[in-house]
């Protein structure tokens, strides 16, 4: 059977085209990469935060007295950090901010302690109709500056989408729990 070719030059103008479809079409398949790593990294991560903060919470729901004026004490503050720390985020008082709320002394109303430098606003109080449902409570939130706290790497800063400031925030209840 005989074959017959196109010419050089049409062949030679096909494979330019299929060149041009690449170079447009591979921008756009990276930045969506890059979108779904980046993602992906701030999810992994925000689950640590999560895990960081149920930590807190336990922890303080097993303290047996927890201050009402002062700032939370360093038997909880540095198990969050380490937690945090061996997700190898970075757990620095600028790049966090951990609040602990507790109804301990004064009934539905809650006192909140802090510590760290991040502006972090605190969690709204818990209402009177939420308190009594649970009775006693201690509620821990754990805030980390996204790019600083290394929860994700900014990869689409250079296309305008800057993550830059954005401060992510978990917050975990318990009831207070002190068993004697």
């Amino acid at each position: 059977m005989l074959r017959i070719y196109p010419p050089r030059k049409l062949r030679s103008r096909r494979h330019g085209g299929a060149i041009l479809e690449m170079l447009i079409s591979l921008p756009v398949l990276a930045i969506g990469l890059f979108g779904v790593v980046e993602f992906a990294i701030l999810q992994s991560n925000q689950q640590q935060l999560e895990a960081a903060s149920r930590l807190g919470a336990r922890m303080a729901s097993e303290w047996p007295e927890l201050p009402v004026a002062t700032s939370v004490p360093p038997d909880i503050v540095e198990p969050i950090r380490r937690k945090l720390q061996a997700a190898q985020l970075e757990a620095t008082d600028g790049n966090i901010r951990i609040t602990v709320e507790h109804n301990l002394l004064f009934g539905p109303t809650g006192t909140q302690l802090e510590a760290g430098d991040l502006d972090c606003p605190a969690p709204a109080p818990l209402t009177a109709a939420q308190a009594p449902a649970i009775g006693r409570y201690v509620r821990v939130t754990v805030c980390m500056d996204i790019v600083n706290g290394r929860m994700a790497p900014n990869l689409l800063k250079t296309l305008g989408f800057d993550i830059t400031g954005r401060v992510s925030r978990q917050t975990t209840t318990f009831r207070y729990d002190l068993k004697n």
